[in-house]
């Protein structure tokens, strides 16, 4: 009886392999199964099914990147677990330091869990590593007119927009802050640009 491709693929990856190696293949092959699950059953709009699937992916193998990812995503932005979700972020940021993006995510949820101290410090965090980062400088921008520092929040606002002219978002943040400190005509000119941008 002839061997199915990918059994006699996996064979001959693992043939003169030690049990120990064999074992290691086999997590590897479950894990990777368990998160391409988890993309689908996401994409199918299963969120707690894929919440499920990269939880087994974890189980098998802690630290692998993608399942913590995608873990997270699901957990901030389809489910609104913003606890559960700092949780995630924290473990991509430990895997892998250098992630404005993980960072940038943290800082949403901690923001949605009214934590602006932490997030704004989050925020900062995420612009230091990568300055060129818009939706950094915008959730830096949030967070900061959420604890009153206007002066800062326009400027991180004005840098989200040198970035990214068209974030429509931080031209109506300025101009709510610009109506607040009755400076109209700031406020008009932004609200403005907004309404050219949409």
């Amino acid at each position: 009886m002839q061997a199915t491709a990918p059994f006699a693929s996996m064979t001959a990856a693992t043939s003169g392999a030690s049990p120990s190696q064999r074992d290691a293949f086999m997590r590897l092959l479950q894990t990777t199964s368990f998160v391409n699950q988890g993309n689908a059953l996401q994409a199918s709009q299963k969120y707690e099914l894929a919440l499920e699937n990269y939880e087994k992916a974890l189980e098998l193998n802690p630290s692998h990147l993608k399942a913590h990812e995608n873990k997270a995503a699901v957990v901030l932005e389809k489910l609104q677990r913003f606890d559960q979700a700092v949780e995630c972020y924290d473990k991509v940021i430990e895997l892998e330091p250098a992630r404005c993006d993980a960072l940038v995510n943290k800082g949403l949820a901690l923001f949605n869990l009214n934590k602006f101290e932490d997030a704004v410090l989050v925020y900062q965090e995420a612009v230091q590593l990568d300055q060129s980062n818009a939706e950094a400088h915008y959730g830096l921008g949030s967070a900061l007119q959420a604890v009153g520092r206007s002066d800062e929040a326009i400027e991180s606002y004005s840098r989200a927009l040198e970035i990214d002219p068209t974030r429509a978002e931080a031209y109506v943040s300025k101009a709510i802050i610009f109506r607040s400190l009755k400076r109209s005509d700031e406020a008009t000119h932004c609200f403005s640009k907004a309404i050219e941008i949409k």
